[in-house]
């Protein structure tokens, strides 16, 4: 016999932080390095033309991340989705990226990593390129830079920022620190030839010091000249960066931990090595500017050693994207592979595009330093893992995308991570779930590619022939995770936009209306729903197992007690086919009596218990049209408090007993085999308060994610 096991509804209702009572508030350090390619590192390619013993290091003292990814494919929506923890194709942006100048992608009330360690008593600082928009004073023509700069670091959550707006081919270059240039972008230049790299550029003086400029578009794309300040050098950001990162560092408050960001320039274009790195390496210039990286990584290394903090400082390092197009010559020239053994780079929905470094050292938090970790993690997942890491639970409208890693840090478990979207330049998507990645094809080209990436990792045999069921499936999730506006669990939350053309799979009406696409759920799935005029379409919970059967990783005897029971008090199915491990066949029979018969009999228990409400008031719904409202029996409904979810429990339960002694026939001995301690009631409280309605959509959209279970260990 075959029933349906509900395996998303464990994840859409749940909430566990592995941390809730360890919490730890290390120094946390973000290295963000720009285009540097999967195979621009020698701990991720023994075959590269040059060294980075720094970021060797920090693979050799920490934990290797060998299936990362950004969130996109180009500079701007990866640095939103590192900041955010969601998409940023559920922004406003959906190719490309941004210029210096336009509203910032990230509003001033969206959470991200600075602002949710400031309110957890982090001092935070942003020293580097930020590329995410700034509101500059006045317009390209009418500059009035004695006014401060809006709608920037300082504003998403920084207390301190030292940098450049954006990519240095987007112009406004000056040194800001805060909200003003030191020496303001008042000058003009062009890009000049960079003979050093492979088809490049510069921008270095002499600077013009009046030039014919138009102001920038509604989208912030200009024409014209760079403006630029009369002391600025490209040359000097890596450098300036990094003794700023230090300088902030010894100038902070001692009593608060700390958090910098620190996304460099390089190796972006202008490939620009210093010249005590020129000549090193065997990749040209841009093995020496990689090179000259690692330098001021170890630079950023040795300085907390020396200072002490080492050993409880958190450090990421990664890149926002795959290599630029340049790899391809470098490869020919140099034999050596930015991308690694991956397809394509810079921009591309391929692997080569969003694969990229990755590496955690936290000496004080990490277990078996020197570890790789193979399985796939997304950029967005940063948020939820600091989360996880102080202990705090990300509200339902932050990190809609982000899923925590701390368990593969600090326990050396593996994440069974929720499916990851892929996202290019031109808006192309992609899904990856496990070794399975459906690559989705560009709105005029839809041809679908689906690749087995365990077996398959450059990408070169596509196996949506035959393999379209796996396609069609992979499809439906990538829907959904859109249409829900996050691909954690969590209520839906909307998209900021409409339906845009790039998802030419699905139609406006189902992007709009997704409870559209569910009316043949009962064919799609082959669900039985019985004749009874007292049941609903959501009757097919009826056999559903919906008790878990085995814990969650690191999870403890007494928080899967507490699921067992908040699972059988949310009264969302009648258990019918097996117990899971761990509770007594006593206690099994007992709450389903429990449920069975503290239903309202005026509209039949079993529609009591199995309708899917529609909870307009709150507190009661309709089993059937016509038919008149009655109380609900979900607990999780209630929004009570705890000491009156406790009451109401014991009612219950005392009420059965009482039924019991007076000779009720139909009641089991179960009840007094149950032995609901104190302890039992509070794991069913707490985990009753975590509950919240699942709204129809969603609830339709579980039927939909469902697998058919076969107890004999064979899943269809």
């Amino acid at each position: 016999m075959k029933i349906l096991v509900l395996s998303a509804a464990t994840t859409l209702l749940v909430t566990c932080s592995l941390f809730a009572n360890e919490t730890t508030m290390p120094n946390v350090i973000v290295i963000y390095t720009d285009d540097q390619g999967f195979g621009d590192a020698t701990c991720l390619n023994e075959n590269s033309k040059f060294t980075t013993p720094n970021i060797d290091r920090l693979a050799d003292e920490g934990v290797l991340f060998t299936d990362a990814h950004c969130s996109d494919t180009v500079c701007t929506p990866s640095r939103y989705g590192l900041l955010t923890g969601r998409y940023s194709w559920r922004t406003e942006l959906k190719r490309g990226v941004f210029q210096a100048e336009r509203k910032c992608l990230i509003p001033d009330n969206r959470m991200t990593i600075a602002s949710f360690l400031r309110e957890n008593g982090y001092q935070t600082a942003m020293v580097g390129k930020w590329h995410l928009g700034m509101d500059f004073p006045g317009t390209r023509t009418t500059r009035d830079w004695s006014q401060p700069v809006l709608d920037m670091p300082l504003d998403k959550g920084f207390d301190y920022f030292w940098g450049i707006p954006a990519s240095m081919n987007y112009g406004v270059l000056a040194w800001f620190e805060g909200r003003f240039a030191k020496v303001p972008p008042t000058q003009y230049t062009s890009k000049k030839p960079n003979k050093m790299a492979l088809n490049d550029y510069r921008i270095m003086p002499p600077y013009e010091q009046s030039a014919a400029v138009k102001d920038a578009n509604a989208t912030g794309n200009f024409a014209g000249k760079l403006e630029v300040a009369s002391d600025f050098s490209d040359i000097l950001c890596l450098d300036r960066f990094t003794t700023q990162s230090i300088e902030w560092i010894k100038q902070r408050n001692t009593d608060k931990p700390f958090f910098l960001y620190l996304p460099y320039t390089s190796p972006h274009k202008p490939v620009i090595p210093m010249d005590r790195f020129r000549g090193q390496g065997g990749a040209g210039a841009y093995g020496e500017f990689m090179i000259e990286t690692d330098w001021h990584v170890g630079r950023i290394l040795d300085f907390l050693e020396k200072e002490g903090l080492e050993e409880d400082t958190f450090i990421l390092f990664t890149s926002d994207n795959g290599p630029e197009t340049t790899w391809k010559k470098r490869k020919e020239q140099f034999k050596h592979a930015s991308n690694g053994p991956f397809r394509e780079g810079k921009r591309s929905i391929y692997e080569g595009g969003h694969r990229v470094p990755f590496i955690v050292r936290w000496p004080a938090g990490i277990v078996r330093p020197g570890r790789t970790y193979s399985s796939p993690i997304c950029q967005t997942d940063l948020l939820a893992t600091l989360a996880d890491m102080v202990g705090t639970q990300l509200p339902q409208d932050a990190g809609e995308d982000s899923q925590s890693f701390l368990p593969a840090l600090t326990k050396a478990t593996t994440v069974n991570r929720v499916p990851m979207i892929h996202h290019s330049f031109r808006g192309e998507f992609a899904i990856r779930d496990k070794q399975w990645k459906l690559v989705m094809g560009a709105t005029k080209k839809r041809n679908q590619e689906l690749y087995d990436l365990s077996n398959d990792p450059g990408e070169t045999h596509n196996l949506f022939e035959t393999q379209s069921e796996r396609a069609k499936t992979l499809q439906q999730k990538l829907t959904h995770i859109i249409r829900s506006g996050r691909s954690t669990q969590g209520n839906p939350v909307p998209n900021d936009t409409p339906y845009w053309d790039d998802l030419f799979w699905m139609t406006e009406a189902e992007y709009q209306q997704p409870d559209q696409t569910a009316e043949s759920v009962e064919k799609k799935m082959n669900i039985h729903r019985l004749s009874s005029t007292r049941r609903s379409i959501f009757d097919a919970f009826s056999y559903i197992n919906r008790l878990p059967d085995a814990p969650y990783q690191d999870e403890s005897a007494e928080e899967f007690s507490g699921r067992i029971f908040g699972r059988l008090a949310n009264q969302e199915g009648r258990i019918l086919l097996k117990s899971p491990p761990g509770m007594s066949q006593l206690a099994y029979r007992g709450f389903k009596t429990f449920l069975r018969y503290e239903g309202v009999r005026g509209v039949g228990n079993c529609a009591a218990c199995h309708t899917f409400p529609d909870f307009i008031n709150g507190k009661s719904h309709v089993v059937q049209p016509g038919m008149a409202a009655v109380s609900t029996t979900s607990l999780r409904n209630l929004n009570k408090t705890s000491h009156a979810l406790r009451e109401i429990i014991n009612e219950k339960i005392n009420n059965a007993q009482s039924k019991q002694n007076k000779g009720a026939t139909e009641l089991s001995d179960a009840y007094s085999a149950m032995r609901l301690d104190h302890d039992d009631v509070s794991g069913l409280i707490a985990f009753i308060e975590l509950l919240q309605d699942v709204p129809k959509q969603q609830f339709r959209q579980l039927i939909l994610d469902s697998e058919l279970f076969d107890p004999s260990g064979i899943t269809h």
